[in-house]
């Protein structure tokens, strides 16, 4: 959707069967975007919350895998078939309680940079991305 003020694209939503990222792709929809690309590495309850937004008159495309797979930035890329980024939301990510520290590092730093190096070239003009962290995992 193109909206006033709004850049044309495909709205990004990592972590997007999770809490927070499944909440966001909630709100992307329901204030109009109508084009999104979940992510997540939990592949079954990625496509509930896609059937979900679908459901909703969303187009909604999935791509499982784990975001610390350095390949994983290149499924993304290709997942996008050309489409431009509009909205980047990257909620992926894992507590102290999930894993162990290099997990935690691999997924909440490492994967974030890749992540951030392989869009750059696809946001388009007048787009936005939300990355979210928590420094609890450091404490």
């Amino acid at each position: 959707m193109m909206g006033e003020g709004r850049a044309e694209g495909v709205a990004v939503v990592t972590g997007g069967a999770g809490g927070m990222g499944s909440a966001c792709a909630r709100k992307l929809v329901k204030e109009g975007w109508d084009e999104l690309l979940l992510c997540d590495i939990h592949e079954g309850r990625l496509e509930e919350v896609a059937g979900e937004l679908r459901a909703k008159g969303a187009k909604v495309e999935i791509l499982a895998g784990d975001v610390a797979d350095p390949r994983w930035t290149g499924a993304l890329i290709s997942g996008l078939g050309g489409r431009r980024i509009s909205a980047l939301i990257h909620t992926a990510g894992l507590a102290p309680m999930q894993a162990d520290p290099a997990r935690i590092l691999a997924v909440n730093l490492d994967a974030t940079v890749r992540l951030v190096e392989a869009v750059r070239g696809h946001m388009a003009p007048g787009s936005a991305a939300v990355l979210y962290a928590s420094n609890s995992t450091y404490f």
